[in-house]
C-alpha cells in the first residue's frame, strides 16, 4: 500500500512539474510606453488558463512598481529609451517554468509635428464602441496638442473610427457593405482604398490601427492545435489580400495590427453570453494561439509597413469586464486598451525616421 501511495505521489509530481514546463509565456516582442498614458503587464494574461496565484512574477529590470497581479511601467523613466524587459514565472517551489523577453521602448515627447496626421482606427465591436478612437484622440489633442485628424465615416462615445460589430478581415475585403469595398462599374466588386480614403473621407492616411480576429477565429474547433491553426490560416488568407491592398495605395503607410486581447477571467462572462457553447476556457485558448500566429506572419510578412500592437497584455480581465461579458470589457478596459493603442501610436509619431 505504501508502494502504492509513493507511486501515485511521484506521477502527481512529473504530471504537475510537466505541465508548469508546459507554460508559454505571451510576452510580446515590443512594448511602448509613455509619460502619458498608463501602461502594464496584467500577468494573468501571459499564462493564459493557468492559475496565476500559484505562480510568481519576476520582472527584470525592475523599473516601475509590481504587486501580485501586475507590472507597471514607470511615469519619466531615467533608463534608456530602448531596453530589454524579462518576465520569469516561478512555481510554489522556486522553480522556474517559464521565461520570456521583450524590447520597451519608452517614448519621450521630442516636438509636436507642424503637418495634421491623419488615423484610421478599423476593427470589430471593440473598435465600433467608440473608446479607442476617442480616448486616444483625447490624449492627443487635450494633453499633448498634437494636430491629429481621426478618419472614418463612423462615432461614437467620442471617437471617430471604422468599427463594425461582428465582422472579420473576410468581411472588410470581401463584402459590398464594408466601408472599403465598392462596386464602381458594372461587374466590379472590389477591395478599393483609394477610392475610400480620396472620395468617401477626403485624407491620406498616416496610421492605420487594425483590431480583427476575434470573429474571424472566435467558433473554431479547439480539439487540437491543428483545428485551431485551420481557422487562421483562413484568416491569414484574407489579411494578406487586407494589407497588400492597402499597402499598395499607400506604400509608406504605417499600420498597427493589433493581438487579440485577453478575455473576461471570469467564466461566467462566458456563460451569461453564449450559455455553455463557447467557453472563456476555449476561447483563451484560441485567443492565444492567434495571438503567435499573429507574431509569426508579421515576423515574415508586411515587416516594412506593419507592426504589432500588444493589445493583450494591458487590461485587468479581474475588474474591467462586466459580469455579464466575455469579451466586451467596461469603459475602464477600454481606456487599458486605448493606452496600449496610443503609446503605439505615439512612438512611431515620435520616431524621427518617420519626421524626415
Amino acid at each position: 500500500m505504501r508502494k502504492l501511495a509513493y507511486l501515485f505521489v511521484l506521477l502527481t509530481t512529473v504530471l504537475s512539474c510537466n505541465t508548469d514546463s508546459e507554460i508559454v509565456v505571451a510576452l510580446p516582442s515590443e512594448i511602448y510606453c509613455n509619460d502619458f498614458s498608463a501602461m502594464s503587464i496584467y500577468f494573468k494574461n501571459l499564462i493564459g488558463n493557468n492559475n496565476p496565484e500559484a505562480y510568481t512574477f519576476k520582472v527584470t529590470p525592475n523599473l516601475g512598481k509590481q504587486d501580485s497581479v501586475k507590472y507597471t511601467f514607470p511615469i519619466h523613466q531615467t533608463k534608456s529609451e530602448k531596453y530589454s524587459l524579462n518576465v520569469s514565472v516561478f512555481n510554489k517551489s522556486g522553480k522556474k517554468v517559464g521565461s520570456k523577453s521583450t524590447t520597451v521602448f519608452y517614448t519621450k515627447l521630442k516636438k509636436i509635428p507642424v503637418d495634421t496626421i491623419n488615423i484610421l482606427l478599423t476593427g470589430n465591436s471593440l473598435t465600433n464602441a467608440g473608446y479607442f478612437a476617442g480616448r486616444v484622440k483625447s490624449i492627443f489633442v487635450d494633453t499633448l496638442n498634437f494636430p491629429v485628424k481621426f478618419l472614418g465615416t463612423k462615432k461614437s462615445n467620442g471617437g471617430t473610427h471604422e468599427g463594425y460589430g461582428g465582422k472579420t478581415w473576410k468581411w472588410f475585403t470581401q463584402n459590398i457593405e464594408s466601408p472599403f469595398v465598392f462596386n464602381l462599374s458594372e461587374n466590379d466588386t472590389t477591395l478599393n482604398f483609394k477610392n475610400y480614403f480620396e472620395n468617401v473621407v477626403q485624407a491620406k492616411p498616416d496610421f492605420v490601427v487594425v483590431e480583427l480576429g476575434i470573429n474571424d477565429c472566435f467558433r473554431a474547433d479547439t480539439s487540437s492545435v491543428v483545428a485551431i491553426d485551420s481557422t487562421i490560416d483562413e484568416m491569414l488568407k484574407y489579411t494578406t489580400v487586407y494589407l497588400k491592398s492597402l499597402i499598395d495605395y499607400k506604400n509608406d503607410i504605417k499600420i498597427g495590427v493589433c493581438l487579440v486581447p485577453a478575455p473576461n477571467s471570469h467564466s461566467s462572462g462566458f456563460t451569461a453570453n453564449y450559455k455553455g457553447k463557447y467557453t472563456q476556457t476555449g476561447w483563451t485558448k484560441i485567443q492565444r494561439r492567434v495571438n503567435e500566429r499573429y507574431t509569426r506572419f508579421f515576423n515574415e510578412n508586411f515587416k516594412q509597413n506593419c507592426s504589432l500592437i500588444p493589445l493583450h497584455i494591458n487590461i485587468d480581465t479581474q475588474n474591467a469586464f462586466p459580469a455579464d461579458n466575455g469579451v466586451h470589457p467596461k469603459p475602464i478596459g477600454y481606456y487599458q486598451l486605448a493606452s496600449t493603442i496610443f503609446s503605439w501610436l505615439f512612438y512611431k509619431i515620435e520616431d524621427e525616421t518617420w519626421q524626415q
